[in-house]
């Protein structure tokens, strides 16, 4: 699974990458693990090769940025191009957009009434905080699933629409567990070097992370299981705490 983060604001260091790091943490709770996370600027050509090349390395790819009314927001059409379709005015948006706009009290234009289409053959997530909804299309057993990249509107779109799609398509099978502990006075090549044959000794299953900070050492135990049988996993992770 790839993040793909869009936006020079990121890359000029104007704004930090809340959104990765947010994406991320939730498809850990059902079980996906992010291999990689790519940024780039409101480029067409990076946008169309990172997905191209993203997709030679995984089934699923999360986007975000470069969704708006502007003209520097070019990923809809970037996908239109990477998928080889149109678009198509999605009428539930359009609609959801006349209502927002009518309470405000603002008018409709056109720039504001193409924000509901969608590459032709996607879905669009609804986008309760914005105009820009989510985009999920598939192919080839791949999925790309584009989000804006104002953080409280991608926030409702993961949490709103995203997840439990994804869920409906994995099941609960998949399952991540952590486990921390929380060392002091001992330095991380000192520690690595007393928990060496525990370490080398876990199963290919659960893995250890070093994590320093000042004054402290955590170590992170992470679980994985592909059959969802949690409880059996946090009983492993229990066992090889307790043999530390």
């Amino acid at each position: 699974m790839i993040i793909i983060s869009i936006g020079n604001e990121i890359l000029f260091g104007k704004t930090i990458n809340t959104n990765a790091s947010f994406i991320a943490d939730q498809l850990y709770t059902i079980g996906i693990e992010v291999q990689k996370v790519i940024t780039i600027a409101d480029n067409k050509d990076q946008i169309f090769n990172t997905l191209k090349t993203s997709f030679l390395e995984t089934d699923l790819i999360v986007m975000t940025g470069g969704l708006g009314p502007t003209k520097d927001d070019i990923t809809k059409q970037v996908i239109c191009d990477y998928f080889q379709v149109g678009q198509v005015m999605d009428q539930k948006t359009l609609d959801n957009i006349q209502v927002m706009f009518k309470k405000r009290g603002f008018n409709l234009n056109e720039i504001n009434r193409l924000q509901a289409s969608i590459p032709e053959g996607s879905v669009a997530l609804s986008n309760k905080n914005g105009t820009a909804p989510g985009i999920w299309i598939e192919k080839d057993q791949k999925i790309l699933v584009a989000m804006p990249g104002v953080p409280f509107e991608m926030k409702s779109i993961v949490e709103n629409e995203m997840i439990p799609l994804l869920k409906s398509k994995i099941g609960n099978q998949h399952s991540v567990i952590h486990k921390e502990i929380i060392t002091a006075g001992i330095g991380e090549s000192a520690l690595s070097e007393l928990v060496e044959s525990w370490e080398l000794a876990l199963p290919k299953h659960i893995t250890l992370a070093y994590l320093p900070s000042p004054g402290k050492l955590m170590l992170r135990l992470t679980g994985r299981t592909e059959n969802g049988d949690t409880q059996q996993l946090n009983s492993e992770l229990n066992v090889q705490l307790s043999q530390l």
